[in-house]
């Protein structure tokens, strides 16, 4: 009887049971790397960990590699993570999670493909202030998962915890993990970037302050990040082959708007000739007036943007959808401006702005309080950015030359 009751506890429990996740993330070289990461609740015990194996689609044996771990900020939670390197691009995976000590494989796998390194048509989607309620989250994730995108951006506010409640952000893992999956019941990596909301305080300090990483521990713990010799910073690009880069930035959360100028400068210079470039930062610069413009993102940032060439802009934070003309330093230019999309709508209770506060903002093209994701094709003469609502459903639709 005794036996009956261990071998039945071990098949119900097994060791390598994955508490909430994983997630694909995707940090520098999509073609050919993959961060996999995923929260347990408890530490191991007995000194056990967890190891990654994966492999291409179709072949028989895993590749294993031990997986680091550290505290989920302050809680006893544990983030676990594994740095999938010398990928193919283009190119199925399978990666299995397993008992280190115990060699006990998890029963689940996990299918995720890498970018392609050379160009050709595909889509992305990106969006922002994803979870107020699980329902809309659900819903627009389950959308997400549809519309196969080779990744999805998620910009900021993304569990609104605040940097206090991590059981919130392990609610958002679990509504990606079960429900952001393609046809073919594939992960849909994923790029982030912080919020307010994922700051102790939901902080917004443009300039008056430089909280960093201290202050949105979940964040900096469950992410990798770059680092940027001294600390730990959210600014950091994602380079696809020579065709692609996305600047993901930190609108005044955890760094100023002013100490990341450098930052942009030298890497938008190094990306002069790719053939698409986007930032993508929480805190908008020009909004719809449910809350004042970023000016300090105005001074700083578009002049850099406008002169280098960036063919959009993606903000949000303010609940609701919008789409600014093409604009150079926030007056329409059909001929040279750059659009500015976004405003942040994934799962929250949406805003609508004032009719004067809109009358205000002569940059915008269009805006409408409608919970929404942005599908962004991209194509050999510029691309196209369409909202869609939780259903699948096109609302708002624009398409743009190549600037290059």
């Amino acid at each position: 009887m005794k036996k009956f009751f261990l071998a039945h506890f071990i098949l119900a429990f097994p060791l390598a049971a994955i508490d909430h996740g994983p997630l694909v993330q995707w940090f520098a070289d999509p073609c050919h790397q993959a961060e996999i990461r995923w929260i347990q609740n408890q530490p191991p015990k007995d000194g056990d960990g967890f190891a990654v194996g994966y492999r291409i689609v179709g072949q028989k044996d895993y590749q294993w590699q031990n997986a680091a771990s550290q505290p989920f900020a302050a809680t006893k939670r544990m983030v676990f993570s594994a740095s999938l390197s010398s990928l193919q691009a283009d190119t199925v995976y399978e990666f299995a999670i397993r008992s280190s000590k115990n060699q006990e494989k998890n029963p689940d796998s996990w299918k995720f493909r890498t970018s392609p390194e050379k160009f050709r048509p595909m889509h992305f989607v990106i969006g922002g202030d994803m979870y107020h309620k699980r329902s809309l989250l659900d819903a627009m994730n389950a959308n997400c998962g549809k519309q196969d995108p080779l990744f999805a951006a998620l910009i900021g506010d993304l569990a609104y915890s605040n940097n206090r409640d991590a059981a919130r952000f392990c609610e958002w893992i679990d509504s990606w993990t079960d429900h952001a999956r393609a046809p073919d019941g594939r992960l849909i990596p994923m790029v982030v970037c912080i919020g307010n909301h994922e700051v102790d305080g939901h902080e917004y300090t443009p300039e008056k302050g430089n909280p960093g990483a201290a202050a949105a521990t979940e964040f900096y713990s469950l992410f990798k990040m770059r680092h940027n010799g001294q600390r730990h910073v959210s600014s950091y690009n994602v380079d696809f082959g020579d065709y692609l880069s996305l600047h993901l930035l930190d609108s005044g959360h955890t760094q100023r708007i002013s100490e990341q100028v450098d930052f942009i400068k030298e890497s938008l210079e190094a990306r002069k000739n790719t053939r698409f470039v986007f930032a993508a930062y929480h805190r908008p610069a020009w909004g719809t007036g449910c809350k004042p413009d970023a000016a300090e993102i105005q001074k700083n940032w578009t002049p850099l943007f406008e002169k280098s060439g960036v063919d959009a802009v993606f903000e949000h934070d303010h609940h609701t959808y919008k789409r600014t003309w093409p604009i150079t330093a926030g007056k329409r230019d059909d001929a040279h401006g750059l659009p500015h999309l976004g405003d942040g709508a994934w799962g929250v209770d949406v805003r609508e702005p004032a009719p004067a506060e809109v009358a205000k903002r002569k940059w915008l093209a269009h805006q409408a309080p409608k919970n929404h994701l942005i599908r962004v094709d991209l194509s050999e003469k510029g691309f196209t950015a369409a909202a869609k609502t939780a259903d699948g459903k096109t609302f708002d639709s624009a398409t743009y030359p190549m600037r290059k």
